[in-house]
């Protein structure tokens, strides 16, 4: 009896040393590795905090959707002990640490003490653990729940110990029938508890329903007679089991409930698995034995190849620790009809399906339900070799303690071994690879902890006042912030841009000096270190020796001034947005390349916005003869309008594609921002409305690429090869017919091709339109294409508004200089559907009549006034006739402006539109009709009172250039007609 307490309080020790070192593993520099937080790190963290604002869930929809177990966790931490990187882990690594004990307990009532030890010792020191314990994931909690389900079922239905020869002695039937019926209620507990834990804890009730039907299926193993003795099994079970099942279908409900009620919310982490089983469903059976080899592979030859999750391709076992393992899953094999080693097979068979059903197999991270057999295999596989060498030593009296002893041994060297090997692979290897670095985000990391620390130091004084700070990284409207925000409690205002597109410099803040940052992510741009260099004072280098912050601080006295010189200075702002001071753009570029455009802004005083709607800026390149933009650089929250302040300046970056296909000619950029109803107006002293172009631009070089044409590609001349073209299906009468011709030089054209573009009717033949140009442009003819150049042409005409509806073909025909045609037969570009609508001669009754001349082909007779409320956020309808004087070979758009009170060229409110919304384009009026144009003009809430007027006029979109107006000869004011005046009262 002594010799057993003996070897009780020898094992006890043993168990409190291991998690001892399970805890040290878990917590050793848990701020600082993992590097920083990452993305779902982040989301749990925020929604932990959000948990005491009231934000309470029994599932999460952010992020995909997430079990709110660990977020709750994190909460308590997070309240208890802080914000920060610590706190937001702290839980996992308990609960880590309490899954250790747990599998302890669980190990020695299922076989014995023995492999109890070696599966606890070798989980607390192996790579796969550590790191599931180390970051604030989901995935880290679900094996603590089933383990204890597992052990709380085992107790429940039988109550002895499985092999341990230090079993205690059974309580009478009473007390053990109470005991089960407490045990089955903890199981159900726990079983339940798995649903709140990760997406994969969701199959877990399948393994012990199938545990259970192959015990009843295979009787007659050991070492619970209760569990085999005879198939009496449900009679002798039932009532635990159904106590079970009851307990753990309560704790399900509130989060069943949830998936029954938003399927698509609960679903979201699952569709991946449909990939394959929609294949398999199909008959294609390669993908699930791939996946299939992969999973059994990932033990001993390649394991996860995601970094986040795992050195890339490390297996989970080194080669003798595999062996063990391989041994450990014959020996359960052989004994499966013991409830023990059957339990575990189950186990590890079921919770393996995740990461066989998975893309990216294996992944270690959706095999986390299969870790504890995982780690009892290689312990029964020494277990099991113990067990032989302590047979057959019995016969050598003398050498069998001898024989035990170098076999614990070699056991602890074995350890020792893969503890070094994890702590190598982890805290050196992993944590310091770039990759790591990044999905951590180090930088931000880096920048928390130096706010953290940060304080202004003035004649050997420490000064605690917090400076303004900009920091630049890569999300800066949204994601950025709330990293930082779980690492670092600097107190001071922190604001945000993208410094890879924009560099801010802060206005002037009373004289306050600012600091800026910069994170890896997003580092100092050249605008940045043009203006930045002298003020820098802190720079720090990654774990893998890379730069990853800046730091600059700014005296106040220097904010100040604008410290950028503009090639080209500009005077204008886009509506209730950014005033525009200038840009640099290069005078020439290269086809085929990105070229830098900067512009310049500053935050005006009366910016206004809608966090629904927010716009994005934009720089693209324009080719002039299809009077469009073939390439775009754009912008998003660059720099979040919501911390801008006033007087800012800023340089905005654009990166912007010349693509190969372009012609050389002399052209321009187009500087622009758009919401969702489309491009905000621009205006400037001059024009109100228009593209802001920024230019000119010379175009030049020639790009030679691979052959693109195909064995049908026509082939013209056996020079050109046509690859491709485009034109409308429908247009209607005077609107203008674009077609875009993809050419691609076969070999060094000899002759300046012209090409034609014919409109014939599909019934007669008749030719109704006509165009003839050259092919390229007069700086780059075709006898400069180079053999393998690309070219896109554009070739526009206009469809004659008087032409009668039907179906047109429309050909190309392709001629040299000599006008000599070079094709055979003209080559069918496709089939155009005229379709005109109808048009209305009938003079009008406006409520107000007059008449107004814009140009000489339109005049204004009248209009209307309806829906007339002039308030602040009101609305006025003003509905206008139009009638033509001639046809118009332009589309014109109308403006109709609700003049400010007070303040010269506010516009509190204002409508643009092509006349009718599209409806009628002034290209297609017939000479004499008349055309009823309804505008919806919405004021602006924030609009003042007072007497407005109404003026209307139309403007060319692409020039913003006005037509004159005149009444009764004399010509009206900046082009604009006064119609009417409104009072905006607040009633």
């Amino acid at each position: 009896m002594v010799a057993l307490d003996h070897r009780r309080v020898t094992w006890s020790l043993l168990a409190v040393l291991v998690l001892l070192l399970a805890l040290f593993l878990r917590t050793h520099n848990l701020d600082r590795v993992p590097p920083g937080l990452d993305g779902d790190e982040m989301f749990n963290g925020w929604d932990a905090l959000r948990v005491w604002e009231g934000d309470v869930h029994v599932y999460f929809p952010a992020n995909y959707g997430r079990e709110p177990s660990l977020i709750y966790l994190i909460a308590l931490a997070t309240r208890l002990l802080g914000v920060g990187a610590w706190t937001l882990r702290l839980p996992s690594a308990l609960c880590g640490v309490l899954g250790l004990a747990l599998t302890w307990s669980l190990a020695r009532r299922l076989f014995n003490v023995r492999v109890a030890v070696l599966t606890t010792a070798l989980t607390c020191v192996s790579l796969w653990p550590v790191l599931l314990n180390r970051v604030a994931l989901r995935a880290g909690l679900q094996p603590v729940c089933q383990v204890a389900a597992v052990y709380a079922l085992w107790r429940a239905l039988h109550l002895g110990a499985g092999q341990s020869k230090t079993r205690a002695p059974r309580p009478p039937g009473a007390v053990a029938s109470r005991s089960r019926i407490g045990w089955a209620a903890a199981a159900g507990l726990f079983v339940g508890l798995t649903f709140y834990t990760y997406t994969a804890g969701r199959l877990f009730p399948a393994v012990l329903i199938l545990w259970l039907l192959l015990v009843w299926i295979l009787p007659g193993g050991q070492p619970s007679r209760h569990l085999s003795e005879d198939r009496r099994f449900w009679r002798t079970h039932g009532r635990q089991l159904a106590l079970m099942c009851l307990v753990a279908g309560l704790v399900v409900l509130p989060i069943g409930l949830f998936a029954l009620r938003h399927p698509e919310t609960f679903n979201q982490r699952v569709q991946e698995l449909d990939v394959k089983l929609r294949q398999l469903r199909a008959g294609n059976f390669d993908p699930i034995w791939r996946s299939v080899k992969d999973m059994l592979g990932m033990f001993t030859q390649r394991g996860d190849w995601d970094w986040r999750y795992n050195p890339s391709g490390r297996p989970v076992f080194d080669w003798s620790t595999g062996l063990l393992f391989y041994l450990g899953l014959l020996v359960s094999l052989f004994r499966v009809r013991k409830p023990a080693y059957s339990l575990l097979l189950v186990w590890l068979s079921v919770m393996l399906l995740p990461t066989v059903l998975s893309i990216g197999t294996p992944s270690f991270w959706h095999s986390v339900g299969a870790l504890t057999p995982i780690y009892l295999m290689p312990a029964i596989g020494v277990d099991f070799v113990w067990e032989q060498v302590a047979r057959w030593s019995r016969h050598f009296d003398r050498r069998s303690l001898v024989t035990r002893l170098v076999l614990a041994l070699i056991v602890v060297v074995g350890l020792v071994f893969v503890a070094a090997d994890t702590w190598q692979d982890y805290f050196g290897t992993w944590a310091r690879h770039p990759e790591i670095l990044d999905v951590f985000e180090a930088d931000l990391a880096a920048a928390a902890r130096h706010l953290n620390g940060y304080a202004q130091a003035e004649d050997g004084a420490v000064s605690h006042s917090p400076l303004p700070v900009w920091i630049s990284s890569n999300y800066p409207g949204d994601l950025s912030r709330m990293v930082l925000r779980l690492q670092s409690d600097y107190p001071g205002p922190i604001r945000w841009f993208d410094g890879n597109q924009v560099t801010v410099w802060p206005s002037g803040w009373a004289g306050q000096d600012v600091l800026l940052l910069f994170t890896r992510s997003s580092p100092p741009n050249p605008d940045a270190l043009a203006v930045l260099e002298d003020y820098s004072i802190y720079r720090e280098n990654d774990l893998a020796g890379r730069p990853h912050l800046w730091v600059y601080r700014v005296p106040g006295h220097a904010l100040s001034r604008v410290p950028w010189r503009f090639a080209h200075t500009l005077s204008g702002r886009f509506a209730y947005n950014r005033e525009m001071l200038g840009y640099d753009i290069p005078e020439q570029v290269q086809r085929g390349i990105e070229v830098p455009v900067v512009v310049y802004w500053r935050v005006p005083p009366d910016v206004r916005y809608d966090t629904a709607d927010l716009p994005f800026s934009f720089v693209c390149l324009r080719d002039r003869a299809a009077g469009r933009c073939l390439e775009k650089a754009s912008h998003y929250m660059a720099y979040p309008i919501w911390d801008w302040t006033e007087g800012d300046v800023v340089a905005q970056r654009y990166e912007v594609p010349v693509p190969e296909y372009m012609p050389p000619q002399a052209t321009d950029f187009h500087i622009g921002m758009n919401n969702r109803v489309g491009e905000i107006s621009y205006a400037d002293e001059r024009l109100a409305g228009a593209q802001l172009l920024a230019g000119p631009v010379e175009i030049v070089g020639t790009v030679s690429v691979d052959s693109r044409w195909k064995a049908d590609t026509p082939i013209l001349n056996q020079e050109l090869a046509l690859l491709d073209h485009g034109m409308p299906a429908e247009l209607a009468p005077g609107s203008t017919l674009e077609v875009s011709l993809e050419w691609q030089a076969v070999k060094s054209p000899a002759h300046d091709y012209v090409m034609r573009l014919e409109l014939r009717d599909r019934a007669t033949g008749d030719l109704a339109v006509s165009l003839e140009e050259l092919v390229g442009t007069d700086r780059h003819p075709t006898t400069r294409w180079v053999s393998g150049e690309l070219v896109y042409t554009f070739h526009k005409t206009r469809i004659p508004p008087d032409l009668g509806n039907g179906e047109f073909d429309l050909y190309l025909v392709l001629s040299d200089a000599a006008s000599r045609q070079v094709s055979r037969d003209p080559f069918s570009l496709g089939v155009l559907s005229v379709s005109g609508r109808p048009h209305n001669f009938e003079l009008p009754e406006p409520e107000y009549a007059l008449s107004a001349d814009f140009g000489s082909s339109i005049r204004l007779l009248g209009f209307d006034l309806k829906k007339v409320a002039p308030r602040p956020g009101g609305e006025i309808e003003v509905v206008l006739y139009w009638q033509a004087l001639d046809t118009v070979s332009e589309d014109y758009k109308v403006f109709v402006h609700l003049y400010h009170p007070f303040i010269p060229g506010g516009l509190p409110g204002q409508h643009d539109s092509a006349p009718g919304n599209g409806a009628f384009p002034t290209s297609s009026w017939l000479a004499g009709e008349v055309v009823t144009d309804s505008h919806l003009v919405k004021i602006e809430p924030e609009a003042d009172v007072g007497l407005s007027k109404i003026g209307v006029g139309l403007y060319l979109p692409s020039t913003g250039e006005r037509l004159p107006v005149s009444v009764e000869g004399q010509p009206q004011p900046d082009d604009t007609l006064i119609i009417t005046e409104v009072e905006i009262t607040q009633n």
